[in-house]
């Protein structure tokens, strides 16, 4: 209803009620491939008794992103942890292209959630674009 309310086709985007781990392993092994991956993960998580924490799972998080990119596609990593800077995510998506030899281009804009509300000063939110080549 609000891809509908937006303006958008439903049909024309998928999604996946899955543990995003498991979900982009299967995705990096068989296609489809996207043009677009918005990563958006809690700082921290326990689901089946395990706990995880952002800070520990970021590099994991960003390279399996970039793996299920096409070329030209585009990766929003948003990150909503006190210990995860706009620098810091910038480093680990520059990392995660090298290590599976897929340049990226760092895309200009905002790091902070201003495009949509203004920033507190409790507010440890930041958000990347970055685009492969």
């Amino acid at each position: 209803e609000n891809m509908a309310a937006s303006g958008l086709d439903p049909d024309a985007h998928r999604w996946f009620p899955d543990d995003v781990r498991a979900h982009l392993g299967r995705a990096a092994k068989k296609p489809p491939r996207y043009g677009l991956v918005i990563v958006d993960p809690p700082a921290f998580g326990r689901a089946r008794g395990v706990s995880v924490a952002l800070e520990n799972e970021l590099d994991k998080l960003v390279a399996a992103s970039l793996r299920v990119t096409i070329p030209g596609g585009v990766v929003i990593i948003s990150t909503h942890s006190e210990g995860i800077t706009g620098a810091r995510v910038i480093a680990a998506l520059q990392s995660a292209a090298r290590d599976i030899a897929r340049p990226i281009d760092i895309l200009p804009g905002e790091t902070t959630p201003a495009l949509d509300f203004p920033k507190s000063e409790n507010d440890f939110t930041q958000t990347v674009f970055a685009r492969l080549r």
